[in-house]
């Protein structure tokens, strides 16, 4: 079986978002905001022998098309006092359980309450981890 490449369109600018007023940050680790209680992850650790990311992801280098393995791809975390971590994932492109582990990890907290977003596991190329993803 043949997979279709996934080609990632730019649809921001850094440029054009400036050019708007909107300050960029770019951080590859997380990053605390209000007080404390909310976390950007930044780029999140694959620690998983199961999640693969997006196998067919290509990104457009100067005209060459290079496998993307999406390290841009973060979540917020929110401590929620007395319950646990809410995480709220983006795409999911680093793993549920990847996500889970650096959220766990950068926060100290173990005990998650709550997940939400999107899990990317739909599909031939992510049924396969599924039973694993919710084992763990």
């Amino acid at each position: 079986m043949s997979l279709s490449p996934d080609i990632f369109p730019q649809t921001l600018s850094r440029q054009d978002m400036e050019s708007r007023g909107i300050e960029v940050i770019e951080r590859r680790n997380p990053s605390l905001v209000a007080e404390g209680t909310i976390a950007v992850t930044g780029e999140i650790k694959r620690v998983t022998d199961f999640e693969k990311g997006l196998p067919n992801a290509l990104v457009d280098r100067n005209g060459t098309l290079e496998h993307d393995d999406i390290l841009d791809d973060q979540s917020l975390v929110i401590k929620l006092k007395g319950r646990g971590l809410v995480v709220i994932f983006g795409c999911s492109h680093a793993g549920i359980i990847n996500t889970m582990l650096y959220a766990q990890k950068i926060t100290g907290i173990n005990t998650i309450h709550v997940v939400l977003g999107g899990f990317h596991l739909q599909g031939p190329t992510f049924e396969p981890i599924i039973e694993q993803t919710c084992r763990v």
